[in-house]
């Protein structure tokens, strides 16, 4: 995967209660609009670069606002996750939004020594298969 460090959220963030990520995103507009008409996708990717230990649960919310300090609203999110079993968050990045980005990392119940780095990424570490029909090989 690839971040650029303008369109990180957190570096190797520690948290063990519900927490913001350590930076907002500036778009710059209000409306976002990439200019790439949908050919590349976007994601947030969110990675444990230290396991979580805990019986809580992990839930990645990016939220977006009007203004920089102004009141957050979840705009798209992952599924919560057992801390142990959280390795990554992967949320598509929605078309449109407000000027302000942020993720929170929501917590129930008890996490802890976990660290996450996240950021708005075009790639995710899967494994793509290609299929060939109608094809022999010699």
């Amino acid at each position: 995967m690839l971040f650029d460090n303008d369109l990180m959220f957190s570096d190797g963030q520690t948290f063990s209660a519900t927490a913001s990520g350590t930076k907002v995103i500036d778009c710059g507009q209000a409306i976002l609009t990439t200019g790439i008409n949908g050919v590349i996708d976007l994601y947030v990717l969110a990675i444990v670069t230290t396991d979580f230990t805990g019986t809580g649960t992990i839930k990645v919310e990016l939220q977006d606002c009007d203004t920089e300090n102004g009141t957050f609203t979840t705009v798209a999110s992952a599924p919560a996750v057992v801390a142990t079993k959280f390795a990554k968050a992967v949320i598509p990045m929605p078309l449109e939004h407000r000027r302000y980005l942020k993720l929170t990392y929501t917590v129930d119940g008890t996490v802890t020594a976990g660290k996450v780095t996240a950021g708005i990424t075009t790639s995710l570490e899967s494994h793509q298969l290609f299929h060939a029909e109608d094809y022999s090989f010699q």
